[in-house]
């Protein structure tokens, strides 16, 4: 049985502690880890794993690319920024860097800072696949804005279309807002929301929330675009065009779920479902067609994966899935059968605030096609 999600009922913790819904939807803070030594690099592989470079942001405001024997070939600072949460290699090189709260700054292939926006933005950056050329393309980002919302501070996010060139808003992309589509996407998630019910002092919770938490940005096509909506448990498509809801997935089988992606044409979509209340996490391919999960991992029901927030999948050109376990500072690669077949333990550590010390995250590791990092 599936555990309630904080749309529903009060959620259960994987200990049987119920927990506040609204202490849950509190905005997350992605910054401020304290220092602690480093490790030894941990990576394993084997002749099946990927032999493309894989690349990750260090949650400060570096961007680091490493061989699949774990060999750090690139590192680039971002100036003008205390911390980048993900980094986002465009074909041709370009890297699209994210720093919460800060802005959107694209690097060249050297590092070379071409353009830096301030933005309020946040998880994802990527590109429409339209079909244009370096310099003319768009970029999609997620942002937020808070509004006052039943007497809170709430935010509510976008996602806003750029320019490749220079960063200003594309004329003629829209932007799309849960704001706007609250409605809608209300009906989707089927629950009662917290944040719906009115505070009992409106004003005097210091507190900002996030109302839906939109994660990640993916598409199957130009104007289809599939957003991740954590907070309700929710992935749906949008048709740029008409702003229309398509397909979506998740209430009921997901639980705050992150990075969900197209795969097979469009056809199936792969999920990092992180399992927050149930208490263990699992990659899954669903057909939101038939509402039916067609592939996991861990295998047979294991429990041995567990992000608590954060995550990510994405699936290889050699159909295997390279998996983030984002909390633990730790990537797998595996094949369809679920075996291990690369893995990787981020050396650096820092320290907790109860004094121990553990493995810094890893928000998103990506597997990069050589030829986009200069290899």
């Amino acid at each position: 049985m599936e555990e309630s999600s904080p749309g529903g009922a009060t959620p259960v913790g994987p200990h049987g502690v119920t927990s506040d819904p609204l202490n849950e939807l509190a905005a997350l803070g992605y910054t401020g880890w304290d220092e602690g030594p480093a490790l030894p690099p941990a990576v394993t592989s084997s002749e099946e794993a990927s032999r493309w470079p894989r690349a990750f942001a260090d949650d400060r405001n570096g961007v680091t690319v490493i061989s699949a024997g774990g060999e750090v070939l690139r590192e680039h600072r971002v100036p003008g920024r205390r911390q980048v949460e993900f980094a986002r290699f465009l074909p041709g090189g370009r890297i699209a860097c994210v720093s919460v709260d800060e802005g959107l700054t694209l690097l060249a292939p050297d590092g070379e800072v071409l353009w830096a926006v301030d933005l309020p933005c946040h998880h994802e950056v990527t590109l429409v696949p339209e079909g244009r050329g370096e310099g003319r393309r768009r970029l999609a980002v997620a942002v937020h804005h808070e509004s006052s919302h039943r007497g809170r501070r709430v935010r509510f996010d976008e996602v806003m279309f750029l320019e490749e060139s220079s960063g200003a808003p594309a004329v003629d992309l829209e932007t799309w807002s849960t704001w706007e589509q609250m409605d809608p996407l209300k009906e989707r998630a089927a629950a009662t929301h917290p944040l719906d019910r009115f505070a009992k002092d409106p004003g005097a919770d210091p507190t900002v929330y996030d109302y839906f938490h939109l994660n990640s940005i993916a598409f199957s096509g130009p104007r289809s675009m599939l957003v991740c909506l954590r907070n309700v448990d929710l992935v749906v498509e949008v048709d740029l065009s008409s702003g229309a809801l398509g397909r979506s997935f998740g209430p009921g089988t997901l639980d705050w779920p992150h990075a969900p992606t197209p795969v097979d044409g469009g056809e199936r979509w792969l999920i990092f479902d992180n399992g927050k209340h149930r208490g263990w996490s699992r990659v899954i391919e669903v057909d939101p067609d038939r509402g039916e999960v067609k592939w996991s991992y861990p295998p047979d029901g294991a429990r041995s994966l567990f992000s608590e927030v954060r995550g990510f999948a994405q699936r290889l050109p050699g159909g295997t899935t390279l998996i983030t376990e984002s909390e633990r500072g730790h990537v797998l690669e595996v094949n369809r059968a679920g075996d291990l077949l690369w893995e990787y333990w981020n050396p650096e550590v820092r320290r907790t605030g109860d004094g121990r010390e553990a493995r810094r995250r890893i928000y998103r590791m990506t597997a990069v096609p050589p030829s986009d990092v200069g290899l």
